[in-house]
């Protein structure tokens, strides 16, 4: 990673970026309490934690926010479900250089782990708005540890052009 003037970032400008992101991520999570279906916690996480990388684009994670769901049936005699979503905050390799704040996000119903597109329609609009919600937040703490990029253009192999938003 390197920092806003191009210099690769030392060790230590690496672990206060991982030590802020997670206070203001465990800080945040404590809002997200509420009723027994709505809680939301934060929790530490390790190198061992999985999360989905290519090889040529590692990532680290740093913390994770748990958010319990309860899904109910619209059919007034149909079984309800509880939904776990997992985010998992993480420091992503650049492409050339530099890196980027991101969260991978699990989702399990009745504790089995599955797709979006595998779970009914009625409860998934209720996972995406969640997830969009939850996301929308991180996404708040990651804007004041980043700078903000806007794309100029992509050519035809993927690789894309950003300039400073």
């Amino acid at each position: 990673m390197n920092d806003e003037d191009g210099n690769p970032a030392q060790d230590y400008e690496i672990d206060d970026l991982k030590y802020n992101v997670y206070e203001d991520v465990k800080e945040t999570s404590l809002k997200f309490i509420g009723l027994p279906n709505n809680i939301g916690v934060y929790f530490d996480v390790n190198n061992k934690t999985r999360v989905d990388a290519l090889r040529g684009y590692p990532a680290f994670p740093i913390v994770g926010v748990r958010k319990w769901l309860q899904l109910d049936s619209p059919q007034k005699y149909e079984d309800e479900a509880y939904a776990t979503l997992t985010f998992i905050c993480v420091i992503r390799s650049g492409y050339y250089e530099g890196g980027c704040l991101d969260y991978d996000v699990k989702v399990e119903v009745d504790g089995y782990e599955t797709e979006l597109g595998m779970i009914k329609s009625e409860w998934r609009t209720i996972i995406e708005a969640e997830i969009k919600r939850v996301g929308n937040q991180l996404e708040q703490i990651f804007e004041r540890y980043s700078i903000p990029l806007t794309r100029v253009g992509t050519f035809s192999n993927g690789e894309t052009i950003y300039t400073r938003g």
